[in-house]
């Protein structure tokens, strides 16, 4: 298995459908950073500094997500993308929860940190479910 540094676009829908704020994202940040150095100890010089907190509804950064998705054919959804955005934020707020886990469970203490209990908190509260529309969102959001 391998470990990304997940995008600022990625941590801040995880924020902001917790309706967390510049805390939360860099508690999500840090134990990201920590999984990705536990993985990847050799490469601790290449990580960005170019992560930022930015207060953006969750309609945007939906939109910024799936500005380039390729629609899948096994189901249709309509072509204005402000009709899509509501029919898809709920199932990316999901898909960005198991992504940020995959990415952030590299430490042994992962799932006991407050990153891993506002994520569980964040997946609880959202109101989705595996379907084929989770199968076609993107894994992270760029």
């Amino acid at each position: 298995m391998s470990s990304v540094l997940l995008s600022s676009n990625h941590l801040n829908l995880l924020v902001a459908a917790g309706n967390g704020g510049q805390e939360k994202f860099e508690m999500l940040l840090a134990q990201n950073l920590r999984s990705f150095m536990a993985r990847y100890e050799d490469r601790r010089n290449d990580l960005a500094a170019s992560h930022a907190y930015e207060p953006r509804p969750i309609d945007e950064i939906v939109r910024i997500a799936i500005a380039d998705w390729e629609r899948p054919t096994t189901f249709s959804l309509p072509d204005d993308p402000t009709l899509i955005v509501p029919l898809v934020a709920q199932t990316l707020i999901l898909k960005a929860c198991d992504c940020y886990d995959a990415n952030a469970c590299d430490t042994n203490d992962y799932t006991q940190t407050d990153a891993a209990a506002f994520i569980a908190r964040v997946r609880a509260e959202t109101d989705a479910r595996r379907s084929v529309l989770y199968d076609s969102l993107p894994w992270w959001i760029d």
